[in-house]
C-alpha cells in the first residue's frame, strides 16, 4: 500500500519538533514534507509567498501542483534535501531582508545645519557595502577629485541595479542587482558623504555622525509597513520600478547639497596617505572591538522575529513591532552615544555601549520565557530588550566619531580621517559577512540547558543568545585593553 502524505507548512517549527513528528509519521506508513514560506501575512493572504518545499522528490512533485499558482507565486524545490535545510533557507532569506532595510539609507547624510537634504538610496547588502569601504574611502582620500563624481556614479549605479530588480524572475537576478550593483552605487554614495560630513563639522562631530546613523533607523522603522502595504497591492514589478523613480528624483534633488566645506582645486594633484595611525595600538584595539562586535552585533535583528513567533508563540505581528521598537530605540542612541563621543572618552562610551547591549541580551532576550502560564512575562522581557538593545548597540556605530577623533590625538592633527573611517566601516563589514554562516552554527549547537525548560537559553536559540552577549560585551576590549595592558608589558 502506497504511503500516505503528510504536508505542514509551518516554518517556525523546532528542530526536535520536526524530527520527532517526521519519525511519527514514518512509523505509521506516512511521509512528512515539510514547507516555510517566505513572504508577510499579508502576501500570504495574496498568495504571493514563496514555498519551500523538502522531502521525497517524488512526493514533492505531487505536492508542487497545490503550491505554484494556488497558494504561492513559486516553490523553491529542496527534493531528497534534510528538512532542517528548508527552514535554513527560510532563516538566511529573512536575514537578506532584513539586512537591506537595515541600510537603507546608509548614504544618507542628515545635516541640518547645513541645509543638506535627504538622501535616499535603494536597499542593499550591507556586508559588500562595508567592505567596499576602505576601497572607496582610500581613493576619495588619495585622488579628492573623484569626490565630486562618486555620488553621481553612485546614483547612476543604484537606479539601473534597481531598475533591473523588478524585471527578476531569479533568485540571483536580485542577488545580482539589489545585492551587487545597489551596494556599490550606495557604497560610492556613501563614502563622499561621510568624508563631507567630516569636514563640515569639528567640535559637534559626534552628534553629526549619530544623526545620520539615527537615519537609517527611523527608515528601519516605517519601511517594512510601507514596503509591505506595497507588495501586497501592487506586487514587486511596480513597487520596484515606483522606488527606482522615488531614488532618482530625491536624490538628484540632493547631490547638489553634497559638497566639501572647502572647494577641491581642479588642479589638486594625488595625496600622500599618511599611514601612520596603522602603527599604534591604539588604532588596532579599537579596530578589534568593532569587528567584535559585528560579529553579534546583527544576530538580534535577523532572529528575534522568529524567535518570537516559533519559540514564544507571539504574533507575526508582534515580532515585526519588537523589531521597530530596536529601531525607534536606535534613533535615540545613536544620537545620544555622538554627543557623548564629543564630550568624554571614546574607550568609555565603548564599554557603556557594549556593557548596555552585553547585558540586555543576556538577561531580557535570554530568560525571555515560553508557554502559555509567562507568555506576559515573555512580551515584557522582549519589550525591554528590544528597547535597551536598540538603544545601547544602535549607538555602537556613533563612537566612530570619537575614535577618529582619539586617532588624530594620538598621531598629527592634521591625519586625513577618510581611511581611518573607511577601515572601521570595513570591520563592520568582516563581521556582517562571518555572521551570516555563523549563525547556522550557532542554531545548530542549540540549546545550552534542559531542552523541555522555558527560557530563551533552553531553545534552539540559546547558544546564539550567549555569543550575541559575549560578543556585544567584547566591544569594549579597547576599554579592557587600558587596563590589560600594563599587565602584560611587565611579563614581557
Amino acid at each position: 500500500m502506497a504511503p500516505q502524505l503528510a504536508w505542514t507548512g509551518l516554518g517556525n517549527m523546532a528542530e526536535d519538533n520536526k524530527t520527532t513528528i517526521a519519525s511519527t509519521l514514518t512509523t505509521h506508513g506516512a511521509i512528512f514534507v515539510i514547507s516555510p514560506v517566505l513572504g508577510a501575512p499579508t502576501m500570504a493572504e495574496a498568495g504571493q509567498v514563496i514555498c519551500v518545499l523538502a522531502g521525497p522528490a517524488d512526493i514533492v512533485v505531487k505536492v508542487k501542483p497545490y503550491t505554484t499558482d494556488v497558494i504561492a507565486t513559486g516553490t523553491i524545490d529542496y527534493s531528497n534535501q534534510e528538512l532542517a535545510k528548508a527552514s535554513q533557507l527560510k532563516i538566511v532569506g529573512n536575514a537578506f531582508v532584513i539586512s537591506m532595510v537595515e541600510t537603507i539609507a546608509e548614504g544618507m547624510v542628515v545635516v541640518e545645519k547645513t541645509g543638506l537634504g535627504r538622501l535616499c538610496v535603494v536597499w542593499s547588502w550591507p556586508g559588500i557595502l562595508y567592505l567596499l569601504s576602505p576601497v572607496t574611502f582610500t581613493l576619495l582620500t588619495r585622488y579628492p577629485r573623484l569626490q565630486y563624481y562618486s555620488a553621481p556614479t553612485g546614483l547612476v549605479i543604484t537606479v539601473i541595479g534597481s531598475l533591473l530588480s523588478s524585471f527578476s524572475v531569479q533568485v540571483w537576478h536580485l542577488i545580482a542587482t539589489q545585492g551587487v550593483m545597489c551596494a556599490i552605487g550606495n557604497a560610492l554614495l556613501f563614502s563622499p558623504s561621510s568624508l563631507y560630513l567630516d569636514q563640515w563639522f569639528f567640535r559637534r562631530k559626534g552628534l553629526a555622525l549619530g544623526t545620520m546613523w539615527a537615519a537609517k533607523s527611523v527608515t528601519g522603522v516605517a519601511l517594512p509597513f510601507v514596503a509591505s502595504a506595497c507588495l501586497s497591492k501592487f506586487g514587486s514589478s511596480i513597487t520596484l520600478k515606483a522606488w527606482t523613480v522615488v531614488t532618482f528624483i530625491t536624490t538628484l534633488m540632493a547631490l547638489h547639497f553634497m559638497k566639501p566645506r572647502v572647494p577641491i582645486s581642479a588642479s589638486a594633484s594625488a595625496r600622500r596617505l599618511d599611514l601612520s595611525f596603522l602603527k599604534r595600538s591604539t588604532f588596532w584595539m579599537l579596530e578589534a572591538g568593532n569587528i567584535i562586535q559585528s560579529f553579534g552585533y546583527f544576530l538580534p535583528t535577523t532572529f528575534l522575529p522568529s524567535y518570537s513567533t516559533g519559540t514564544i508563540g507571539l504574533s507575526q505581528t508582534t515580532g515585526t513591532l519588537l523589531l521597530s521598537l530596536v529601531n525607534v530605540t536606535s534613533i535615540f542612541g545613536g544620537i545620544a552615544l555622538g554627543i557623548l563621543c564629543d564630550r568624554f572618552s571614546v574607550t568609555n562610551i565603548m564599554f557603556l555601549s557594549s556593557l548596555g547591549s552585553a547585558l540586555s541580551v543576556l538577561l531580557f532576550w535570554g530568560l525571555a520565557s515560553s508557554g502559555s502560564e509567562s507568555s506576559q512575562t515573555a512580551i515584557a522581557l522582549l519589550i525591554v530588550f528590544s528597547m535597551t538593545y536598540g538603544f545601547f548597540a544602535g549607538g555602537f556605530s556613533s563612537t566612530w566619531s570619537g575614535v577618529i577623533t582619539q586617532i588624530k590625538r594620538d598621531t598629527s592633527p592634521s591625519l586625513e580621517t577618510g581611511l581611518v573611517f573607511g577601515l572601521l566601516a570595513g570591520g563592520r563589514g568582516i563581521g556582517n559577512v562571518i555572521s551570516g554562516p555563523l549563525s547556522t552554527v550557532l542554531i545548530r549547537s542549540g540549546s545550552l540547558g534542559d531542552s523541555n525548560g522555558s527560557t530563551g537559553y533552553d531553545s534552539q536559540y540559546g547558544t546564539l543568545i550567549l555569543f550575541t552577549g559575549i560578543t556585544a560585551f567584547l566591544g569594549a576590549w579597547s576599554w579592557m585593553w587600558r587596563y590589560i595592558s600594563p599587565a602584560v608589558r611587565c611579563l614581557t
